[in-house]
């Protein structure tokens, strides 16, 4: 090839090119001029010698090249992510106003309440008349018991004397003796056991019977009544006293009564002036 067969004049040409291009501000490095520019400059320098062709080939294969580094692209702005909404923060409440009653209104259903619970004035009239009532029924000792005693012995005497008229009255006497079933179970012995003894009937009674009846305990009535009379004077007046002390017992508890009543009912109509 000529370009081989000219080797050692083309070193020393080279040779010659690089110390006028160093001359010449040239770098090979491709400082301010390219390696391309050299025969230019030689040339210019008046070395005619120089076949610039050939030269420019030597001095491209001679000439260090740069490792070509890609070039990165520049980064993309990354796209902007979607912001999720997100819920507002709680707002802080509003300081609460008080809604509840007001301080009139809720001392005013204390005292309501009080009054309703308080029963004392009450229970005391209460026991005063109970004491009252033990006072009445003990009054006279023993003359009241002889006196509750016979008061007892007039109604047993009183219930009798009606149900043996009955029995006259409705025909119920013995076909033989005559006698009415009272005064025959007196004994103790049952009406019909009677007439099985006696073979009798129950038979019609006489019509002088009922007048014998109401004569038999009509005394016997009136001095019991007399009786209860007399004892009752005895005991009058204990238990006149008594009896008062009764009354006025009960008068303090209903008069207690009407008082809380009172009380209550003002304190009802204070709530219901405050309520509104």
């Amino acid at each position: 090839m000529p370009l081989l067969a000219k080797a050692p004049p083309l070193l020393d040409c080279a040779l010659a090119v690089a110390a006028v291009a160093l001359a010449a501000g040239c770098s090979l490095g491709g400082g301010a001029s390219s390696p391309l520019a050299i025969p230019t400059a030689v040339a210019q320098a008046g070395d005619e010698r120089l076949d610039p062709g050939p030269l420019e080939a030597v001095l491209v294969y001679l000439a260090p090249t740069k490792p070509s580094v890609a070039k990165a692209d520049p980064p993309k702005p990354a796209a902007p992510k979607a912001e999720i909404p997100r819920p507002d923060p709680p707002k802080p409440d509003p300081p609460k106003v008080p809604s509840g009653p007001s301080a009139a209104l809720l001392a005013a259903q204390r005292e309501l309440a009080a009054l309703r619970a308080d029963s004392a004035a009450i229970q005391a009239a209460q026991a005063e008349l109970q004491a009252a009532q033990a006072e009445l029924r003990s009054a006279g000792g023993a003359v009241a018991a002889q006196l509750q005693s016979a008061e007892t012995q007039l109604q047993a005497t009183s219930l009798a004397r009606e149900m043996e008229i009955q029995q006259v009255r409705n025909n119920q006497c013995c076909s033989v003796c005559g006698n009415s079933k009272t005064e025959l179970e007196k004994g103790g012995k049952r009406f019909m056991d009677h007439l099985l003894e006696v073979k009798g009937t129950v038979a019609r009674c006489a019509p002088s019977k009922l007048s014998e009846v109401e004569k038999k305990y009509e005394s016997r009535l009136a001095s019991q009544r007399a009786a209860v009379q007399q004892l009752k004077g005895q005991v009058g007046p204990q238990r006149a006293v008594a009896q008062a002390k009764v009354d006025a017992a009960q008068a303090k508890v209903e008069a207690a009564r009407r008082d809380q009543a009172a009380k209550v009912k003002a304190a009802e109509d204070k709530v219901a002036s405050l309520e509104k």
